[in-house]
């Protein structure tokens, strides 16, 4: 393996070329790609649709490649690191396929508000209740990415349960929007009205309201 070159050795320019090849041995050298599973087709493909990257090239003339996994234009909603340090107890961050095409089903059939949305991030709340959104493309340099483009189910396992989301109006909602209902709304003995439905990107959402004493 090559000696990893110094940081004053690198000259970078604006959406310059990037040897797909030289890059995946970047992601080798760096940890994000131990087993080699990137292919050069899925990189390509990844460095089109990437509105800005950064191509780096050592004095000896070897180049090195990252691209941007952001989509947005602009300035962001705010400063990524305040967004972080403002988060407490438990939070829940969604990777879905398209942000544009998941707020329908959470603005609409959950009854969330949209507190910011771009084609990156999202940020959903529901009473006092927030979560986010990231897409797919922001995880590219992820050790998850590999997961995500083999369209395995997303979520199996989980129930997102929104207490409070009058179930049978979330119901109308999915069913208006063509989204799964996996068992209708229903009154359950453990003192909750309630009805499962699958989001867009395949994910269980239980909205319930207690029963009636």
């Amino acid at each position: 393996m090559h000696e990893p070159a110094g940081l004053a050795d690198i000259t970078c320019t604006d959406n310059g070329h990037v040897d797909v090849a030289q890059l995946h041995a970047l992601y080798r050298d760096i940890g994000w790609d131990h087993h080699n599973r990137r292919t050069e087709a899925e990189t390509t493909a990844m460095l089109r649709v990437s509105h800005y990257y950064i191509a780096a090239h050592t004095a000896e003339g070897t180049s090195r490649g990252e691209r941007a996994m952001k989509l947005r234009t602009g300035d962001p909603w705010m400063p990524a690191p305040d967004y972080g340090r403002s988060l407490r107890g438990l939070t829940i961050n969604l990777l879905v396929r398209d942000i544009a095409a998941a707020l329908p089903f959470h603005r609409e059939v959950l009854g969330a508000e949209v507190v910011y949305s771009d084609p990156d991030f999202a940020v959903l709340r529901y009473g006092e209740v927030e979560w986010m959104l990231h897409a797919d493309h922001t995880y590219l340099a992820h050790p998850l990415h590999a997961r995500l483009t083999a369209a395995l189910p997303r979520g199996t396992g989980a129930e997102m349960r929104l207490h409070g989301r009058d179930p049978d109006a979330a119901e109308a909602a999915a069913r208006r929007l063509g989204c799964t209902v996996l068992v209708a709304t229903t009154d359950k003995p453990h003192g909750l009205r309630e009805v499962y439905l699958l989001d867009t990107d395949g994910y269980l959402w239980v909205p319930d309201v207690p029963r009636p004493r």
